[in-house]
């Protein structure tokens, strides 16, 4: 059944990165800086898998001290610095700007997957890459008249990508390790949360919570639930059953999410270069949804 859900499960997990943008835009003007915000998110995501696991099996926190290795990348160099870097990337540019230039992602996490775990770079995968990757650049209005650029927040959007492509790959070594979706999303949120609590501002989350504990608490647990935890486990579990580059194409949904968002929330502009480049994305995202046709086998018979 998974086998032919994966692919849905990937794309939902794009749509809820896309809100990532909503959250943060709404708690930097509550005065809460970048790391601050990553922190938020993380830290939530790891306390509602931590206590879900203690509920549905303790064993699944058990990893291997030389594993170590991996949390570590998957959590602090890739889940860590990623948000951090999109978190900037969000408040210098628009939310489908931002979101586009994690669609570099895919070029990195394909030619990383073909050097690490062997596999195929086909003319499907290159095609529709292509197709979700040019759909993104419009949806981003970057030919619009008018349009703003901030070459540091581009700079830092890229960045932002490469992190993005490394978390696929560190977490297909440990699904390749034996290691539970579950097991794989809940070790690297702690990485994560350890590395970043050194630089969140405590004091100002604390007076924020103090000041408006039932609105702020939601917003917190929303931005926690749906910014991380449920997409990183939506992610982790495809994997299981459909190749990384596959599953990086696929997560193309992210801009097309943020760009709905950024068009209903703070009238960002929707032209018809977006519209046109949704649709290309929609259709790269349907193609590769679909499982690839066997070739029929050669008779070799003499």
């Amino acid at each position: 059944m998974l086998n032919k859900t994966a692919p849905l499960l990937v794309i939902l997990a794009g749509c809820m990165w896309g809100a990532i943008g909503t959250f943060v835009r709404i708690m930097s003007a509550m005065g809460l800086d970048s790391t601050t915000i990553v922190e938020c998110r993380i830290f939530g995501a790891m306390l509602m898998l931590v206590a879900g696991l203690l509920i549905y099996d303790k064993k699944l926190l058990n990893i291997k001290v030389k594993d170590i290795w991996i949390f570590i990348g998957a959590g602090l160099l890739c889940t860590a610095l990623f948000n951090t870097f999109y978190n900037i990337a969000i408040n210098e540019l628009t939310l489908s700007l931002a979101a586009i230039l994690l669609c570099t992602a895919p070029f990195f996490v394909i030619l990383l997957a073909r050097v690490f775990f062997g596999e195929k770079i086909t003319s499907r995968k290159i095609k529709t890459l292509l197709l979700a990757f040019c759909g993104c650049v419009l949806v981003c209005g970057i030919f619009d008249q008018g349009a703003t650029l901030s070459v540091r927040g581009i700079l830092i959007g890229i960045l932002a990508g490469i992190d993005y492509a490394f978390f696929s790959i560190f977490a297909r070594v440990a699904i390749n390790k034996g290691y539970h979706t579950l097991t794989i999303s809940t070790w690297s949120f702690i990485c994560a949360s350890l590395g970043l609590a050194l630089f969140t501002n405590w004091g100002r989350l604390a007076t924020l919570v103090t000041a408006a504990p039932l609105s702020m608490g939601g917003l917190l647990f929303l931005h926690a639930l749906i910014g991380t935890a449920a997409p990183y486990i939506l992610y982790t579990v495809a994997l299981n059953y459909i190749e990384t580059g596959r599953a990086a194409i696929l997560s193309c949904s992210e801009p097309v999410s943020a760009t709905v968002l950024g068009y209903l929330l703070y009238q960002e502009t929707l032209s018809l270069y977006a519209l046109t480049g949704m649709v290309m994305v929609l259709a790269a995202l349907i193609v590769l949804s679909r499982p690839e046709a066997e070739k029929p086998a050669r008779d070799t018979a003499a």
